[in-house]
Order: C-alpha cells, then structure tokens, then sequence
C-alpha cells in the first residue's frame, strides 16, 4: 500500500466522529504490507487519547444549579478525574459526602455552580450499566492489585513506576528524586518502554507479533503520554528496518515520532514532559556519536542532562547534575519493579498464585530503593538553584543541541545508542 495512503487515513482517522474514526486505520493495518507502520496508526486512532478537560463559566457572584449528563471517566496515567459529555470532558468536584461513580458508569449529575469554583456536584444518578472506559477500569483494578500486594508504604513508588499514577506517591521519595537527578525515572517514557521491550524479548522470548500489540497496550494503560507514544513509535520505526535491513538512524527516527504526535497530538508540543522527552533522546542520538565503548554511556547522558538544562531551571528554577551517576545505580530496581508488574500488576489476577513470590520482591525491592534514594540524597551535594538564563528554557536547549548536532555531524561514526527506542 502506498505511504500516500497512510497519510490519507491518518487524516480521515482525525477528523472521522470517535466511533469511525479508527476505520481507516483499521482498513490499511488489513491491507498494507508495511504492518509496523500501520500497526502504530492503529494503535494511536483507536486508544483512548485523553482529550483536553475543559472548564464552564464561572459565576462572578451567587450560585446555581446545573444538570450534566455523561459518563464518568478517570483517564489513566494520572489524568483529571471528568464527565465525558456530547460537549467534551468536564472537571468537577464532589461534595463531602457524594461517591464518585465507576469508570464508564453513564449519569445524570446534579452540580452546583459557585463563584471562582469548579461546579459542586451534589447528587447524581445512573443512566445505565458500565460499559466502555476499557482502560480506565483496567488501571483502576491494577492500582487495587498492588495495594492488595503490597504495604501503602511501597505502593506509591510501584503506581508510578508501572503505571504512571503518582498521585500516591510518598513526598520523601518525591524530593529524594530530585535531590539525586531521578525524578525522570518516575516519568514513564523510554527508558521504561526499553525495559519492558528487553524483558519480553530476553526472558520471554517474545517477537514482535506478540510485543508490538502488548506495547501498545501497556501505552494505552500507563495514560498514553506523548512521551511514552514517542518510544512506542519509535520502536514500530527501528523495528520496521530492521526487518528490512534497513538502517533508520535515530534523529530522522524521532523527527518522523515528532511529527506524528504532534499530529495527532495537537498543542503536545508546548507540554513540558514533550519538550524534555524529545529534546533529552535528541541529545542522546546527537553525542552518541561523539564517543565509542564504555564512555558512551556517560557522554550520552551527560549530553542529555546538559541539553535539558536551561529548560529546567526555567520550570522548576533547581538542577541536579548527579542523575548521571545515580540513574545506573537506581535503574535495576527500576527494572525489577517493572518486570514483576508485568506479571503481579498488569495482568490483574491472572497469575495470582504467584502472589506470594511477587508481592514479597515486589515489597523488598522498593523498599530497598527508597533506601538507597535516601541515602544518596543525604551523600550527595545539595542541588543548585542557577538563576535562569536571560533568553527562554526551550530556546538555550534547542541551542545546545544544535552545537551538539553540528559536533556530532564532523563524524561518521556510529554508535549503538541509535538502536535505542
């Protein structure tokens, strides 16, 4: 099937209503030969993209009443709790002693509307039986499966780690994190989806017909992030050249991810994680080239933390340069945790008479990371709080990695780290 194609269903796929909008999608994933690609399209035009939550009109003085109905859902990944109306989502709040109802659960809410708030729902009623909100109700059973495995203690840090959700995450691990140059490792991307990859292919012997669709779904769960659609991609990409003897180096591999999820995705480009995920793998592809063997692994990242620099201080006005020498140290636990959801978490209860393997590692192992956070954060130098540059984050960064692009363009080397996701 021609790319001309692709191109065509992509854009049918997004402006179709939601319930035909993966037709095309689904159509030239049946017809072409370029499954890789088409698989992605399908991924992206049927997963339960988290649509923009919009507010109504505040009163600017009294009160009133309101009838909204809809279907109630808690996006995973962390996202707003909304009503899903003919309208779009809308944020509410709930009153002290109102329930929220089930994901997927059709109601008819009565809300209150009050000056400067969001409106008060005081009462609702179900329209109907739960059906759709495949994914919400998916993470929200995973988030009961790993506090009935583990302590409320440990099951902050395994929420974030394995689906994103950090809303439960303990403030000591928070500002550990920070303290140390690991709080990316709380955000699903990547690095995250290159684990994964690496414990279904090593340990499971998991090919591509079986770990394609898998992603994809573990994407959708984890909140479908732009971010952990630009790893997903990125590996359909590497994985579609390969299987051609192909060779799709890394930057025009990640300007195609871009490109698309910008796409799909509009205005993801002006959310922070977005630009630090793009321009950090920018970094990485660009200075993987500038080294080979062992010391790649610390120009890479070195070039990465520099890169996204200027963007930090901006945002959260500190910078931790020691993520270079403690992310390796914190990564295996990473990785544990990672795998053992695989089989505790994800699948629910599928493999439950494991419980007492996994939720006793489960247990060991973040607690053990919690130790090892804490105790890194008190041996380490304090962070540092530069004043930001006088020009804006994203344009000091992007400066960075055009130097870093030039550099790396005086060279023909290659290096492994183009085959990274």
């Amino acid at each position: 099937m021609p790319s001309s194609f692709l191109v065509i269903a992509a854009l049918a796929a997004r402006t179709l209503p939601p319930t035909w909008g993966y037709v095309p999608a689904l159509v030239s994933l049946v017809l072409s030969r370029n499954k890789c690609v088409c698989l992605g399209l399908f991924f992206l035009a049927t997963a339960s993209v988290v649509q923009p939550v919009r507010e109504l009109p505040l009163l600017e003085s009294g009160h009133a009443a309101i009838t909204l109905s809809g279907t109630w859902r808690t996006p995973p990944g962390g996202f707003t709790p909304c009503l899903e109306t003919s309208g779009g989502r809308v944020a509410v709040s709930f009153g002290a002693e109102v329930p929220q109802p089930k994901p997927g659960q059709p109601v008819s809410m009565l809300a209150r509307l009050r000056a400067g708030r969001k409106p008060e729902v005081i009462s609702w009623t179900s329209e109907g039986h739960i059906s759709g909100a495949w994914f919400d109700r998916w993470a929200e059973a995973s988030m009961k499966r790993i506090h009935g495995l583990v302590h409320p203690g440990s099951s902050g840090l395994i929420a974030a780690l394995a689906l994103g959700q950090k809303q439960d995450l303990p403030l000591p691990v928070r500002f550990d994190c920070v303290d140390t140059g690991t709080s990316h490792l709380l955000a699903l991307s990547g690095l995250h989806v290159g684990l994964i990859v690496g414990v279904l292919r090593k340990c499971l012997r998991f090919n591509f017909r079986w770990l394609a669709p898998l992603l994809g779904v573990y994407v959708c769960l984890a909140g479908g992030r732009a971010p952990l659609w630009r790893a997903f991609l990125g590996w359909l990409i590497l994985e579609w050249g390969s299987s051609r003897a192909i060779k799709v180096s890394g930057l025009y591999r990640l300007g195609l991810v871009a490109l698309a999820v910008t796409t799909w995705f509009p205005g993801s480009h002006e959310s922070l994680g977005t630009q630090l995920s793009f321009l950090s793998v920018a970094a990485i592809f660009s200075a993987g080239r500038l080294a080979r063997g062992p010391i790649s692994f610390i120009v890479a990242p070195s070039a990465a933390v520099l890169t996204t620099a200027p963007l930090c201080v901006e945002a959260f006005e500190v910078f931790t340069p020691w993520g270079v020498m403690t992310t390796p140290v914190i990564l295996p636990f990473v990785a544990i945790i990672l795998a053992l959801s695989l089989v505790a978490v994800i699948p629910l209860s599928l493999f439950d008479n494991w419980d007492t393997f996994t939720s006793f590692f489960l247990e060991k192992t973040s607690r053990v990371m919690m130790v090892v956070l804490e105790f890194l954060s008190s041996s380490l130098p304090p962070p540092y709080y530069p004043t930001p540059l006088p020009i804006p984050g994203i344009v000091g960064s992007l400066s960075i990695l055009l130097a870093l692009y030039f550099l790396s363009s005086q060279t023909q080397k290659t290096s492994w780290i183009e085959d990274v996701p």
